[in-house]
């Protein structure tokens, strides 16, 4: 009989892997002077002024300036404080080196029994097998006891971060929850991802596009008044300054990652370049503001189109009202 060898391509490839945690900084550092102190030294040396520029700001020169601006904030603050190492607060975890050394005892008195089996060695096996069942469970009791106070003492002084990170450590990590939801007749469960959400934009179009009769001439009795001027005032540096001190801690950080702590503690030397960009970001807005005010102003005087047509720019489609076009825009991120 004849033999064949047939070789037959496969590849195989990996699944994406999940990207790794964000590393959180150390803010506990800053609760040391020469921490802060360092931290403010080296954001001062590390942060260029920025370039004389004679051209008005635009969007995207601010973006870049803010850009540069957190970026070195951020490597500075992750040099002098460095990041939180995360580790996994748990009865055995605690207590590893003690119930380590029970496991090693009766290791060795197993050896021992494989090595001379007698009844003396026999007899000390049992014997440590019921010390270390006994031993960890007291540690174990004695651990849960010991968080049961903690969450309790947290409570009692209202430090609600505490709280809810001790009742996590109790927990366990949650799993992400799954929602399925029903198509518009009922009839069909929906479990995709991408669908789910298709559904919940084709329920919100529906309930925010829904015809409402109202008497157009409301409009014409709305009094006119007078703009406040004031609140177009370029904020001052005490403005600025004191709007920074006013940043609640230990709140979780937006899209740049800086923590509150960094601007209030690390950067408290440098207010002169917050006030610089919250000055030219007013500016810019207020020209904004302005030209949206007049068109308004130009729109109340129009005359009212009863059942008036709100279309989409990007995608075309026509909505019944100007609540279900940002309702529209909202759900589909256009």
């Amino acid at each position: 009989m004849a033999h064949r060898r047939v070789d037959m391509p496969w590849s195989h490839t990996n699944p994406c892997p999940s990207p790794a945690p964000r590393p959180c900084l150390n803010i506990k550092a800053l609760n040391d002077q020469e921490k802060r102190a360092a931290l403010q030294a080296e954001f001062l040396a590390n942060l260029a002024p920025p370039a004389p520029n004679d051209n008005p700001a635009t969007t995207d020169t601010l973006s870049v300036r803010w850009r540069t601006v957190s970026e070195v904030l951020l490597n500075t603050a992750r040099s002098v404080l460095g990041t939180i190492k995360r580790k996994n607060r748990d009865w055995f975890d605690e207590q590893a080196e003690d119930i380590h050394q029970l496991l090693e005892e009766k290791k060795r008195a197993h050896q021992s029994v494989l090595t001379n089996p007698n009844a003396r060695t026999r007899e000390n096996l049992a014997e440590l097998r019921s010390r270390v069942q006994r031993e960890t469970r007291k540690m174990q009791n004695e651990w849960w006891t010991k968080l049961a106070g903690e969450i309790q003492g947290f409570a009692d002084v209202g430090d609600q971060q505490q709280f809810y990170n001790a009742l996590t450590m109790a927990y366990g990590p949650q799993s992400n929850s799954f929602c399925p939801t029903r198509s518009a007749d009922g009839s069909t469960l929906i479990t995709e991802k991408s669908e789910i959400l298709g559904r919940w934009a084709e329920h919100y179009e529906d309930l925010l596009n829904r015809s409402n009769p109202t008497d157009p001439t409301f409009l014409n009795n709305l009094p006119d008044l007078p703009a406040m001027q004031e609140l177009d005032t370029i904020p001052s540096h005490q403005e600025v300054h004191l709007a920074v001190n006013s940043l609640k801690n230990n709140k979780a950080t937006g899209p740049d990652s800086i923590p509150a702590e960094i601007l209030k503690y690390g950067a408290a030397e440098n207010r002169q370049e917050w006030h610089s960009l919250c000055r030219t970001v007013t500016k810019q807005l207020t020209t904004h503001y302005n030209t949206l005010a007049e068109e308004r102003r130009q729109r109340r005087h129009a005359p009212h189109q009863a059942g008036g047509n709100f279309p989409c720019l990007t995608c075309g489609r026509i909505c019944k009202s100007r609540i279900g076009l940002v309702s529209h825009q909202r759900v589909h991120r256009v």
